[in-house]
């Protein structure tokens, strides 16, 4: 835990740490300014996802500043996911914090429990049966999502680390789950900015030392029955034991790698997928793509026809079973995917709702 924080009035000095993620954090605004046709408009509003962490909690110290200094708004959501018996208090705890730092909060409680999401008493949504980890995550952006469009906000910030995204490539490639998984995550996805995805860890909790800030330390994040957990206590250590430090930083760069060649197989993908005009939109894929197109294009585009007919994700699974009523087409009936089908009709492969 970090020291006690400091008496009121008295600003840290600028440390090496907290410049880092000031800059990190300016860095994307500007990159999302300059990206965007007549950039982001003055007074926005960003919010910030708090855990009471010392990743959330240095994010928001840092982009409090950061986002003053450029004419914008931030304030914080703290998602309380009622998992332990404090979860209460830590929220509670975590608003004092940032009240501290002038940055107002709001606690969204959402209940993971049942088969149901339920955020501040609205309307629920089913959300997928999985494991905790994968529960809790689904609820806390459905209820980022729901906030950050009732408040009108331009990007809701999440306080992952270059170590989260180490673990994430990680993860990916133990499970075999292609490309996609393997990229990790981006540091701006639509509503999402990940700022910190190039900052340590271990700088985080700096930045929080440095400002005085306490933080929390969520049980969970050490109980050898979730993944991650295990990934970060017990695998990344032998990595770095056995094969010499530097392993997080050799995943990242292979994750930037390979996401700026999907980049390119992705645009490719999105040509062939408007040159089908209005084939594409009613769901049909003709069958000789495959002789003008490499493998790797055309199972994106069975993903972005399945997205934009049926609004489906496909699975690696899913993708390669599709691939095969092409590549090896032996007479086989349709393939059930999420939302729908897809059957082979003499040259075309089509998609249809269930």
């Amino acid at each position: 835990m970090a020291e006690e924080p400091q008496e009121a009035g008295r600003r840290p000095r600028l440390t090496p740490p907290m410049a880092d993620a000031r800059r990190a954090i300016s860095d994307c605004l500007e990159a999302e300014h300059a990206a965007r046709p007549g950039g982001i408009a003055p007074g926005s509003l960003f919010l910030i996802a708090v855990s009471g962490g010392a990743d959330s909690l240095a994010l928001a110290y840092a982009a409090s500043f950061v986002f003053a200094k450029a004419g914008h708004r931030v304030e914080a959501v703290i998602i309380d996911h009622q998992l332990q018996p404090d979860s209460a208090d830590v929220a509670l705890t975590a608003q004092d914090t940032l009240k501290t730092m002038g940055v107002d909060a709001q606690i969204v409680r959402v209940d993971i429990a049942g088969d149901t999401v339920d955020v501040d008493n609205s309307d629920s949504g089913d959300t997928p049966r999985g494991n905790i980890e994968s529960r809790a995550r689904d609820a806390r952006y459905e209820a980022l999502a729901a906030v950050a469009e009732k408040r009108q906000a331009t990007a809701v910030l999440l306080g992952h680390t270059k170590d989260d995204q180490a673990e994430t490539v990680l993860l990916g490639l133990t499970r075999g789950s292609g490309p996609q998984s393997i990229a990790g995550m981006q540091k701006v996805s639509g509503l999402w900015w990940r700022p910190f995805l190039g900052l340590s860890r271990a700088t985080t909790e700096q930045v929080c030392v440095d400002a005085g800030l306490s933080w929390w330390s969520d049980p969970h994040n050490s109980e050898d029955r979730f993944v991650r957990p295990r990934i970060r206590h017990r695998v990344m250590p032998v990595l770095e034991k056995q094969l010499g430090p530097g392993v997080a930083d050799a995943l990242v760069r292979t994750a930037e790698l390979v996401r700026q060649d999907g980049e390119v197989l992705d645009q490719m993908a999105n040509d062939v997928y408007e040159s089908l005009g209005d084939q594409a939109g009613a769901g049909i894929v003709p069958v000789g793509l495959w002789q003008t197109q490499p493998p790797a294009v055309m199972s994106r585009v069975l993903r972005v026809v399945a997205k934009q007919t049926l609004g489906s994700h496909l699975s690696h699974t899913h993708t390669e079973a599709l691939m095969r009523l092409v590549t090896h087409w032996r007479g086989q009936g349709p393939v059930d995917i999420p939302g729908g089908r897809v059957v082979r009709n003499g040259d075309e492969l089509r998609f249809s709702a269930q």
